[in-house]
């Protein structure tokens, strides 16, 4: 299953973008949802590399090389 939190941290980071732009969001909220997007892709990476080194760890105990 994918992991779909930074897909929904990128659309509200771009809605935040737009409102802060327009003058209708001040500019310390849209960093907040920033940080919340690059944190959420952050755990997205790190769970990419668990989901990997498992695969891996799998084909060396199943006696791959």
């Amino acid at each position: 299953m994918p992991f779909l939190a930074p897909d929904g941290y990128r659309a509200a980071l771009q809605a935040a973008q737009k409102r802060q732009r327009g003058g209708l969001a001040r500019l310390v909220g849209f960093e907040e949802v920033r940080r919340l997007a690059l944190s959420a892709e952050a755990a997205q990476a790190a769970q990419e590399q668990e989901r990997v080194s498992a695969w891996i760890a799998l084909h060396r105990a199943t006696g791959g090389g």
